[in-house]
């Protein structure tokens, strides 16, 4: 619902942007400041109808328990406590490196959980099911191939599980790097998991993409932070009470 005293837009939840009349978008109502998040929600909503996937709810932060991991405990701890505030006011890409079963996933959806509790507009999905939602989209008139693009490029926030593992073809690369480099430009905040390692030649990424996701690899504060996840696996002893 709009602020209704809001000095902007006058409680409507509407305005129309200072523009050009040659600019396509001058006399169009766009959402005021005081609806963003709710657009951004409501964006992020439409994308989660689209791609039928629902939350794990109980993936929280609640229920990761690192001192119940094989490794680095003391790592794992600190990663929680890193994350938790990323999801609090997410800013930059977030990549976390490591095998099969070491918590990356659970990790990814406790993050999209606790924004979602603070009506952020995020959305959650691995490599493949993200690429399904896009091919669901081809012959589609409503919601087409490239509206959905938009929605992943342009969400909140966007959360990509299992980067790596998808079919590597030429469409697929195309869709991935078009959504990565968008999200890039903008500088819009993402999170992505992969048992992938970025310095590899023989990895299953894109090298466009690698690149990106290395930026800063090496470097406090960058836009890329990485983190390579030095745990063994932490599903047998993450059901152990």
């Amino acid at each position: 619902m709009p602020d209704p005293n809001c000095k902007i837009c006058g409680g409507t939840g509407m305005v129309c942007l200072d523009v050009p009349t040659s600019d396509p978008r001058f006399g169009k109502p766009y959402p005021c400041k005081c609806m963003e998040k709710e657009y951004l929600s409501r964006k992020s909503q439409k994308l989660r109808k689209l791609s039928g996937i629902k939350s794990a709810s109980s993936l929280t932060f609640d229920s990761f328990h690192p001192e119940r991991c094989r490794g680095n405990k003391r790592a794992m701890a600190a990663l929680k406590i890193a994350l938790e505030r990323w999801s609090e006011r997410p800013k930059g890409w977030i990549i976390l490196e490591g095998p099969y079963g070491c918590g990356k996933t659970h990790l990814a959806y406790a993050c999209a959980n606790k924004m979602l509790d603070l009506k952020m507009g995020v959305h959650i999905a691995s490599m493949p099911d993200l690429l399904k939602t896009l091919k669901d989209g081809i012959g589609d008139d409503k919601n087409d191939l490239s509206s959905r693009l938009d929605l992943m490029a342009q969400c909140s926030v966007l959360i990509i599980d299992d980067l790596g593992v998808e079919k590597a073809t030429e469409w697929s690369r195309e869709s991935i790097f078009l959504i990565f480099n968008t999200r890039y430009h903008n500088r819009l905040p993402m999170l992505i998991t992969t048992n992938e390692p970025l310095d590899s030649p023989n990895s299953n990424i894109d090298p466009r993409i690698r690149s990106r996701l290395s930026e800063g690899a090496n470097t406090k504060n960058s836009f890329c932070r990485y983190n390579k996840i030095e745990c063994e696996d932490y599903r047998p002893f993450k059901e152990e009470e």
